[in-house]
């Protein structure tokens, strides 16, 4: 990441999802608590092997947009594993509803 000798504070995050590409991918993810773990360990492996600084997980909307209600807590859920000690690497980076951005730093 050359941008990274010019502005060597500069934080890249790997973006996933986005407007059109829906929630069904998402609720696929967070319906097994497996997937959550797994997909936690590929991100983080992903993320590390890469020299990414943190993840933004860009899910509009859960509970919302065709998401069904309950995976409001099952996205609770994907980003309290991905916060947990096992995985406190990086930064994590969502928008909700209403449009407040939340960053999350799990650095060590």
């Amino acid at each position: 990441m050359s941008l990274r000798t010019v502005n060597p504070n500069l934080k890249v995050l790997l973006a996933i999802g986005g407007w059109t590409h829906g929630t069904a991918p998402f609720t696929a993810l967070v319906d097994d608590p497996n997937d959550i773990a797994q997909f936690a360990a590929n991100a983080l492996t992903y993320l590390k092997t890469y020299n990414f600084d943190g993840l933004d997980l860009d899910w509009e909307y859960p509970g919302g947009n065709g998401s069904p209600p309950e995976d409001k807590q099952r996205f609770t859920t994907l980003v309290q594993v991905g916060s947990t000690p096992s995985y406190c690497h990086c930064l994590c980076s969502f928008t909700g509803s209403g449009s407040l951005t939340f960053i999350f730093c799990f650095r060590n």
